[in-house]
């Protein structure tokens, strides 16, 4: 069993919160467009987001955590941001508990998966998880997408940990109940792995790796980071450059939320498209046989 996992941020820290409940929805529906049905979603946010999706393999997670930084909307300040996020998943994770789930599937609430993600890990289930290399950046206000490759250090729909082993890493057990405080969750685990490890998506892989755990990545591209939405975190880094997205491409990312652009990129698209990922792939190969996959930081 597949659980995909999301977090959706305090509704003060929003520029526009029915711009970010909109955003859910269309991300939510690509979750829930998987080829193999046998998958459950858990979400964890402030208050049940008002969307006009159901699906019974939906759960909402309602905790009462505080906002991250009262004094500033969606640009709040990075340890803020990660500590909130990361108590959520981790509450995510013990609520997620009852469904006994093999892998946690974890996604931001604004990106878009592949509908062959469960279906892919339910036919290679001995593993210690897999990451997104190969992915893609979408630009919500072009509607165009280009190719991304080591979209693990700049996404968080990327990561696809064993359940039992990420339980287990987080040091909790079954005896700590899924309505736990977040000053709880921290004490419990550490603040280097709510922070970092699960808030801060980069550092999963080294963090595995480094306690002899191998995560693999998915063979195919598998994500697609939605960028220039007007409530990212992260500003445009990748989606200058693509090419307008296709009926094929909406059927992949199970997109709903916009028809696709049938209009046939022009040459001068095209080149940009390639160099970019050319570009995209270099740096990604290079960051890996200098940097591997990093580590948690120390506070």
């Amino acid at each position: 069993m597949v659980t995909f996992l999301t977090s959706i941020r305090h509704p003060q820290n929003s520029n526009n919160f029915a711009r970010v409940e909109a955003l859910f929805e269309i991300s939510l529906r690509s979750v829930c467009s998987q080829t193999d049905p046998n998958f459950t979603v858990v979400v964890v946010a402030n208050d049940i987001p008002r969307i006009n999706f159901r699906d019974s393999r939906v759960t909402y997670h309602v905790v009462d955590f505080p906002c991250p930084d009262p004094r500033r909307p969606a640009t709040t300040n990075i340890r803020s941001l990660v500590r909130d996020k990361g108590t959520k998943l981790i509450a995510g994770m013990l609520a997620a508990r009852r469904f006994n789930p093999d892998y946690f599937a974890i996604f931001d609430a604004d990106d878009v998966v592949s509908r062959r993600i469960v279906r892919f890990v339910h036919t290679h289930s001995s593993e210690s998880g897999w990451y997104v290399n190969s992915g893609n950046v979408v630009n919500t206000k072009t509607w165009t997408i280009q190719r991304k490759t080591g979209l693990y250090r700049y996404c968080g729909s990327t990561l696809v940990p064993n359940a039992p082993q990420l339980l287990r890493l987080a040091r909790i057990d079954d005896s700590v109940n899924a309505d736990i405080g977040q000053e709880q969750i921290v004490s419990l685990s550490s603040p280097e792995f709510v922070d970092h490890v699960i808030g801060n998506h980069p550092y999963m892989v080294g963090y595995f790796a480094s306690h002899g755990l191998r995560m693999r990545p998915l063979p195919f591209r598998a994500a697609c980071w939605m960028l220039e939405t007007g409530e990212n975190y992260s500003r445009g880094l990748g989606a200058a450059y693509g090419i307008p997205i296709s009926e094929e491409i909406c059927r992949e990312f199970g997109i709903t939320g916009a028809p696709p652009n049938n209009r046939r990129a022009s040459l001068a698209e095209r080149v940009h498209e390639h160099l970019g990922a050319a570009v995209s792939s270099f740096g990604a190969l290079r960051h890996r046989l200098w940097s591997g996959f990093p580590l948690p930081p120390s506070d």
